[in-house]
């Protein structure tokens, strides 16, 4: 009896993508503001959870265990860079509010 590697591939391919549709969802800017509490104790339960903004990826947010020394030292980097860039910036608080505004959008 010959057996087909189509009809083997076929339901694979769909577990996998059942698979990585439970794993990993997507959300919204605003959503995920509105629903953070649940969506951290989901991921404290192990899902992982796609940030979007306007429809492109800004964000991942994945369990603490997750982030290797790589993404922990990058992110160090940036956030230094923000504060060392903030404190030569003369923006009033008004225009620092009006921004933070402006990215909410």
């Amino acid at each position: 009896m010959e057996h087909s590697t189509a009809r083997v591939a076929q339901p694979i391919i769909w577990l996998a993508i059942i698979f990585w549709d439970q794993a990993m969802k997507t959300v919204a800017v605003f959503e995920a503001k509105s629903r953070l509490s649940e969506i951290l104790a989901a991921v404290e339960r192990g899902e992982e959870y796609i940030v979007t903004k306007h429809g492109k990826p800004v964000a991942r947010i994945v369990p603490s265990g997750q982030v290797d020394a790589t993404s922990m030292a990058d992110g160090r980097k940036l956030i230094a860079s923000i504060k060392a860039s903030r404190k030569n910036s003369n923006l009033t608080d008004d225009e620092l509010r009006e921004a933070i505004g402006d990215g909410r959008d």
